[in-house]
Formats: C-alpha cells, sequence, structure tokens
C-alpha cells in the first residue's frame, strides 16, 4: 500500500514545489516551538505590527 495518498494537501503541494509565504512558515514553526515547551502562543496581528508572546504552563505535579 502506498502511504502517499495519507500526505496532506500542504504536504502534497511542497512536494510539487509550493513554497508557503515566509509568514506562514514562521507560523508555523513558532506554533511547533510553543508545542514543544508546551506553552501557549499568542499572536496579535494589527495592521503592520506583528507581536508575538509565549505563556508557559506550570504544572504543581508531585
Amino acid at each position: 500500500m502506498s502511504h502517499s495518498r495519507w500526505k496532506s494537501l500542504r504536504e502534497r503541494k511542497l512536494a510539487d514545489g509550493f513554497t508557503e509565504p515566509e509568514d506562514v512558515t514562521e507560523a508555523r514553526r513558532e506554533i511547533r516551538l510553543s508545542m514543544a515547551l508546551d506553552a501557549t502562543l499568542n499572536i496579535a496581528l494589527d495592521n503592520d505590527d506583528t507581536q508575538v508572546s509565549f505563556t508557559g504552563h506550570r504544572t504543581n505535579a508531585a
């Protein structure tokens, strides 16, 4: 069975030479980083001003 049929539309487009805009690529990178750090990512877009903040999650598990 070919596993290529399970690739997402984005993965298929990238394989065909499609390139995402730089801001989309950067947003994906930041989202992955926030997931790896177990944090919340906040992105505020207002005209030409973009602000990004990370809020770490704290647990009191013993």
